[in-house]
């Protein structure tokens, strides 16, 4: 079994490309590459993408992985500012849950259209100190949970819905990719563990 300190994860090569610009990264597939005990993997975006590719990581003896990428706001959130999840959510997992104290980050199906349509179908998460939606933590978290993987998320604020996302990455693009390269670093030089 190959033993990889590091793991990276990101759903896409906007992601991916503050942790590549940091090292000396090799490329050996097309979505995986490796820098001495550290290795990257784009996952692509959604659950479908994120249960296709995990069984390709059951080879390897992993550490410590950690999901850096971008997400969408519903509460208590700024644009490009960082988040750091104390829990992780799918959509089914919502009405079985009680613990809303705590910053929580919902990985939907489907992109978020709506805000307020997540609040309202669950109100207790307007208790949340912040919440945030993306594609694939959840379904990470869960995978490296059974494995004895020590996971950790940390996301960027891109946007407030799909509408918003559309209207407004181009502008926001340059901000975001240097929020992600501020945690990149943390990661890739073993402060934030």
């Amino acid at each position: 079994m190959i033993s990889i300190k590091r793991l990276f994860l990101t759903a896409t090569y906007f992601e991916a490309k503050a942790i590549l610009s940091l090292s000396n990264w090799n490329r050996i597939s097309k979505n995986f590459y490796r820098s001495g005990s550290m290795a990257l993997l784009i996952t692509g975006i959604g659950r479908e993408r994120i249960c296709r590719i995990l069984p390709f990581l059951d080879s390897f003896d992993i550490q410590y992985a950690v999901n850096i990428g971008i997400c969408g706001g519903i509460l208590n959130f700024d644009i490009c500012s960082e988040f750091s999840p104390e829990q992780y959510l799918t959509e089914s997992e919502l009405q079985k849950c009680n613990l809303f104290s705590l910053t929580t980050l919902i990985s939907l199906e489907e992109p978020m259209k709506n805000p307020k349509e997540i609040l309202e179908s669950t109100p207790n998460l307007s208790c949340c100190p912040k919440l945030g939606v993306d594609m694939e933590a959840a379904f990470l978290s869960e995978y490296f949970a059974k494995r004895n993987v020590c996971f950790k998320t940390v996301k960027i604020f891109s946007d407030s819905g799909e509408s918003d996302f559309f209207q407004n990455f181009s502008d926001r693009k340059k901000a975001l990719l240097e929020a992600l390269c501020d945690v990149a670093k943390k990661h890739l030089y073993g402060v934030a563990i």
